[in-house]
């Protein structure tokens, strides 16, 4: 099943595409998402759905070169006053018992820069003033003290 299955979505891998572009229009879903699939050999269904998944760090070479131009297209078919965009805050967790996680959000802020957005990452957890994290590979993120006042990210 499993190859039949492969062979039918390269076979109509155009058709799929334009399927999803057309749907997206509709429903946007979130910029990152992962979908975990499983293959009992006899059927195949979706096992789990992560709205904004770890690991984009752990993506290769050529795709994190990719990814930049498709935020660039993310933000611009999702935010039509692209001019007033001014900075992205990407909201996270203060502390996080899985080091790698800052490792993932070092390359996302990065991936962002790339595309030509300011960014910062943020939280909403009660801070004082910035915090700085380090990661496993020893880079450095700020983490700034964020709020909402008035329906807005402050």
């Amino acid at each position: 099943m499993r190859e039949s299955l492969i062979s039918s979505i390269k076979k109509n891998s155009y058709d799929l595409s334009a399927w999803f572009d057309k749907h997206f229009r509709r429903v946007p879903i979130p910029m990152l998402t992962a979908i975990t699939i499983r293959d009992g050999g006899f059927k195949v269904a979706p096992l789990e759905i992560q709205i904004f998944p770890a690991g984009i760090n752990n993506l290769c070479k050529a795709d994190l070169r990719s990814v930049p131009n498709l935020f660039k297209k993310y933000f611009k078919q999702h935010y039509e006053d692209m001019p007033r965009l001014k900075k992205i805050a990407v909201l996270t967790a203060a502390s996080h018992i899985n080091p790698f996680y800052y490792e993932h959000l070092y390359t996302l802020i990065q991936l962002i820069k790339k595309a030509g957005f300011k960014v910062e990452a943020a939280t909403i957890e009660p801070l004082d003033k910035k915090i700085t994290v380090k990661t496993p590979s020893r880079k450095t993120i700020h983490i700034y003290p964020a709020w909402i006042e008035q329906r807005r990210l402050k």
